[in-house]
């Protein structure tokens, strides 16, 4: 795949501009990079630290519509083995689209379908905390990939390698990447809570991720076996809680 990458100082969010240039015509491969986001999102809405320092870039892929779970789940892999590349550090996913360094978050990861004439497309969202300094009530759980390897790594060099990862991206073999993120999953085998969008919190084991990018959990209560979706996870390790 080819890609075209834009680069502009200042947006809201290069996933909601990346996809209203989806719905306007733009190429599959077309990248946009920001220095600064003013209003960076994550996940169920929520605001994603965005200040100059860090990577924050959207991709234009190829969708061919259904669920954006293993797209989701294939981009975590991706980014992680990036990062890998640029910086001497190892990288865990914490379930669905979250990267982890020493039991902090370094990564959050975006997917989201977009609808235009000619079939469907995907916008892959990527936001790395690099040297940015992040607030502080985030120290506690967040952390940046200068304070993980005392490595100043530019968003150039870190979006090269995201897009040497994806320049095969049709062929992809995701048996491979499913394997892969079991391996780097950090909940796996763990006692976790589960937290739906709508319903309490209940207490589980993470057993497997499935093919479609769900969570298999076996309750705590009763040993039934559930798919999770959506909603939240977080797990009590040795380092904290995810």
């Amino acid at each position: 795949m080819r890609f075209d990458i834009i680069k502009i100082a200042d947006t809201p969010s290069t996933n909601t501009e990346l996809k209203r240039m989806a719905a306007e015509g733009a190429k599959i491969g077309t990248v946009l990079a920001a220095q600064r986001q003013s209003g960076g999102r994550g996940r169920l809405g929520r605001s994603f630290s965005s200040e100059m320092g860090g990577l924050y870039a959207s991709i234009l892929l190829p969708f061919d519509g259904r669920d954006a779970g293993p797209l989701t789940t294939c981009a975590a892999v991706v980014v992680a083995r990036a990062i890998e590349r640029v910086a001497p550090i190892s990288v865990g996913i914490k379930w669905v689209n979250d990267l982890y360094v020493g039991g902090k978050k370094l990564c959050g990861i975006l997917a989201e379908s977009v609808s235009r004439e000619g079939g469907a497309c995907a916008v892959l969202g990527i936001g790395v905390n690099l040297t940015n300094k992040l607030p502080q009530e985030l120290s506690d759980v967040a952390t940046t990939l200068f304070d993980e390897c005392q490595k100043e790594i530019s968003p150039d060099s870190l979006l090269d390698a995201i897009l040497c990862e994806l320049s095969d991206f049709e062929n992809i073999d995701y048996n491979e990447i499913l394997d892969e993120y079991r391996h780097r999953c950090l909940i796996l085998g763990k006692n976790i809570d589960v937290i739906p969008h709508s319903g309490k919190k209940y207490a589980a084991k993470a057993i497997d991720l499935l093919p479609d990018g769900s969570l298999l959990v076996e309750k705590a209560e009763n040993g039934e076996g559930l798919r999770v979706f959506s909603g939240e996870v977080s797990a009590r390790l040795s380092g904290g809680e995810l």
